[in-house]
């Protein structure tokens, strides 16, 4: 990974509107503490099949056209004239960073690679996981773009159908330089079939027994004598 230096103070950052991707890991209605040296976050993870994260740079289909239902909700007026995701993190580091020849093997980016990862469900994803401050709590909307209440929040899960306003813009603090995802607001599109969320990791944790439930029911009936 290169080495990059910032060379203008001005951060273009870009507001963009994902395509749908299945929710994990939601934290949206109260802010997850203990992450990020210690600093609370709304955050959820949204996944994408790598089949269509093609080797070319598109992310099929790319954005979603923006709803334009009354009011001034947060996908009016937002930015996705680009292309996919992948283009905008790399338009947002360009100009950050002045390197006009710059590839996502460059810098960090926020595209993570789900194979790497223990759970099943993020196998053969990619995986982002956007973020916004415990003061900055995102909006969430319904299908028909209703705001929803905490009650409503409260049920979305891992495996649901979501679509989310991200603001995408560059860093370079501390030693550390690259692109990521803010998140604005998230719309939930549909339900969909649980993931079972951390319950995947202890359950693989357990494996199979290897002793007979006949063995220790003897064991126990030979304690309880020794002890009368």
């Amino acid at each position: 990974m290169a080495t990059l230096k910032k060379k203008k103070k001005k951060n273009d950052s870009l507001t963009i509107v994902t395509p749908v991707g299945r929710v994990s890991f939601p934290h949206l209605l109260k802010a997850r503490a203990g992450m990020d040296n210690g600093v609370a976050k709304y955050q959820l993870d949204l996944l994408f099949p790598k089949a269509a994260y093609k080797a070319g740079g598109e992310l099929d289909k790319g954005f979603a056209s923006v709803p334009q239902a009354g009011g001034n909700g947060p996908w009016r007026g937002a930015k996705v004239e680009l292309t996919d995701m992948k283009e905008a993190v790399l338009e947002t580091a360009k100009k950050f960073f002045h390197e006009n020849t710059l590839t996502l093997a460059d810098f960090a980016h926020p595209f993570k690679d789900g194979d790497t990862k223990t759970l099943d469900s993020f196998k053969g994803m990619i995986v982002i996981t956007p973020k916004s401050g415990e003061t900055y709590k995102p909006k969430v909307y319904n299908a028909a773009m209703e705001e929803m209440s905490d009650e409503q929040i409260a049920k979305i899960k891992g495996g649901d159908y979501a679509r989310l306003v991200l603001r995408v813009y560059a860093y370079d603090t501390k030693g550390n330089s690259g692109v990521t995802f803010g998140l604005q607001a998230v719309q939930f599109v549909k339900a969909g079939p649980s993931f079972g969320g951390g319950n995947e990791v202890v359950v693989k944790m357990l494996g199979e027994v290897d002793v007979e439930i006949e063995e220790l029911e003897d064991s126990e009936e030979e304690e309880s004598e020794s002890s009368d």
